[in-house]
């Protein structure tokens, strides 16, 4: 149950939980359920950086995150979490030490380790709730690991990342949505420029021009993490699921580029255990 210090800590969110729900499903359980829920982010970087302070704002008290980079001065424009006296340290171990003052009730285990395999995202998310992935190395391959992983453990994701003047995410249901490779195969199967829209999720190197700046990303890590509280609390409905939403950072419009459905045949997720998410 939610103590004093929980009640005036988190007053303000419960003062909005409580426009979302009834007597019977009260704004105290929301709050209860995000500070028992556990959470795996890949990535503490631009946008992983935001969401972690978002998640730990919200009152999320069981964080696992991974990175492996160390800071360098060109991060600053965006990465708000850490203080130029850190320079070249790893951006895992500060990340720690800033929320821990931040919030000293979030339990943040850290790794630090570039992901090599499938196998290295399973090892990270397993134990986990919830998956968030804003990790976007190595290009070709970690949107297909970390799908490969959450189908296989069942895990909820919601993935996402900074394109130039855009912001895209999108967050599925194993077993019940569509996956990466079902995605895939439905824009191959259609008519639409197959290249152009497989670059929209294969290749979800989105920072890999750093065109990003603060107030962008804060939009974006925004979005995600509301489409993250709905899947856990169900105070409200993702809109992302099974769809790659873009959010145009210079009219502020979000809107769907592309939409799919489990795929039967689909050779990932045809048998995949059906989550539980809300």
């Amino acid at each position: 149950s939610i103590g004093d210090y929980e009640l005036e800590r988190y007053k303000a969110n419960l003062n909005y939980f409580s426009l979302f729900t009834s007597l019977e499903d009260n704004k105290y359980n929301v709050q209860e359920t995000i500070i028992n829920t556990k959470v795996a982010l890949l990535g503490i970087g631009g946008l992983g950086s935001q969401i972690l302070y978002h998640l730990s704002a919200l009152g999320f008290h069981n964080i696992k995150a991974l990175d492996f980079d160390t800071l360098e001065l060109s991060n600053f424009n965006r990465q708000l979490l850490y203080s130029e006296k850190d320079i070249n340290k790893l951006k895992t171990e500060l990340a720690k030490e800033r929320i821990s003052s931040f919030n000293p009730n979030v339990n943040l285990n850290v790794t630090n380790k570039r992901i090599e395999c499938a196998e290295d995202v399973m090892k990270h998310i397993e134990g986990s709730d919830y998956v968030i992935c804003v990790a976007d190395k190595p290009t070709l391959h970690i949107q297909d690991w970390v799908n490969e992983a959450v189908v296989k453990l069942g895990k909820p994701l919601v993935s996402g990342g900074v394109l130039n003047t855009r912001g895209r995410f999108y967050s599925m249901l194993p077993g019940k949505t569509g996956c990466v490779e079902c995605h895939k195969r439905t824009i191959i199967e259609s008519d639409v420029i197959v290249n152009k829209q497989l670059d929209s999720m294969h290749q979800i190197n989105f920072q890999r021009n750093n065109a990003a700046i603060s107030p962008n990303v804060a939009m974006l890590a925004g979005a995600i993490v509301n489409e993250f509280l709905g899947l856990v609390t169900g105070i409200q409905t993702p809109t992302s699921l099974g769809k790659m939403m873009e959010l145009n950072f210079l009219t502020y419009q979000t809107y769907p580029i592309s939409e799919w459905n489990k795929k039967e045949d689909c050779p990932v997720c045809h048998s995949a255990p059906v989550t539980v998410g809300k």
